[in-house]
């Protein structure tokens, strides 16, 4: 495990935007990790860094620079280092892979992603008020992502079932790693969401998983992952069911006696063939 912090980069970068603009140095220390951001723009962003030129202008970088050097007299840096090394330990991940302590745009808490050219990684943001109970959640989750890309070979998921299999696997892999039991406070945890909305999922499941194999085989676009991927209002009863439908799906297998790495390194087709036979009628 190769660890890269990006704060002090970022910080010159904050300094250079007062010469140079946000937008020509931001696109500038983009470059000194291309590994990173063309994976990021590839597949979270899906587009190229021009593209983005308004969003980032609009950016306080300054402010997530503070939250950064924050974090970082906090220990958090240190912390994210041990507890990702840790795991990935007992989840017997031994191939070599780039750790970012990462500063960005503020707005990617984790993510581990295909890559084209270049070592496989796990990006966890520095830029974003960080609890560190969250992070036994948190960190599992990614570095199920990494294990799984790692193992399958594949590169991204373009259907509603197809992310589900993937995002269901990995919130349910911190349950699986702690041994925690399966409740309403446990899954508010791995999914981030109120105690109250999991209750409710979980209360309605049936309905939940109807509806997303029914829609499963459309193609993942920006009103499907919204509908099934984002939290938007923390009134409503139903979050991310998405994720909340995989993450069911992936206890009620391990239930039925399935190993759950067996089922991290099985192909997706595979693992829909086994939650479809799970799935209520």
């Amino acid at each position: 495990m190769h660890i890269i912090s990006m704060l002090e980069e970022y910080r010159e970068m904050c300094n250079d935007a007062e010469a140079q603009g946000k937008f020509g140095a931001y696109k500038k220390y983009t470059q000194k990790y291309p590994v990173l951001f063309n994976a990021v723009q590839k597949y979270l962003y899906n587009c190229p860094i021009d593209a983005l030129r308004e969003y980032i202008e609009g950016s306080d970088i300054t402010a997530l620079l503070h939250q950064g050097e924050a974090n970082y007299e906090r220990g958090v840096f240190s912390h994210i280092t041990d507890l990702v090394d840790c795991t990935r330990k007992r989840m017997g991940i031994s191939f070599p892979f780039d750790l970012y302590l990462g500063m960005e745009l503020g707005n990617i808490g984790g993510a581990s992603l295909p890559v084209e050219e270049g070592k496989q990684f796990v990006y966890i943001g520095m830029d974003r008020p960080i609890d560190f109970t969250f992070c036994e959640f948190f960190v599992p989750h990614e570095l199920h992502h990494l294990l799984r890309i790692h193992c399958t070979g594949e590169k991204d998921s373009v259907t509603l079932r197809s992310r589900m299999v993937s995002e269901g696997l990995a919130s349910y892999c911190p349950l699986w790693i702690n041994d925690l039991p399966w409740n309403q406070e446990t899954i508010a945890q791995s999914l981030g969401i109120n105690k109250k909305s999991a209750q409710y999922m979980l209360e309605h499941a049936d309905s939940l998983i109807k509806e997303t194999w029914i829609e499963g085989d459309k193609p993942l676009d920006q009103e499907m992952m919204l509908r099934f991927f984002v939290t938007t209002d923390d009134n409503e009863n139903v979050h991310v069911p998405g994720y909340f439908v995989g993450m069911w799906q992936a206890h009620a297998l391990v239930e039925q006696g399935y190993d759950f790495m067996k089922l991290t390194t099985m192909q997706t087709s595979e693992v829909l063939s086994l939650m479809e036979a799970v799935r209520p009628e």
